[in-house]
């Protein structure tokens, strides 16, 4: 299988909640993600937390 090499940044940061979520201990984060290097992408994920 082929190899690339290269580097990454992550952004995180959360995001907004209805006022009933934000009455719980759930929060809600999104990922922005950016390769360089040899594989030039992105990537975007959400997650939640408790």
């Amino acid at each position: 299988m082929p190899k690339v090499s290269g580097e990454f940044s992550v952004r995180i940061a959360p995001e907004s909640m209805s006022s009933v979520a934000n009455e719980s201990s759930i929060s809600r984060m999104s990922l922005d993600k950016q390769y360089t290097g040899a594989l030039s992408a992105s990537g975007a994920a959400r997650c939640w937390h408790l």
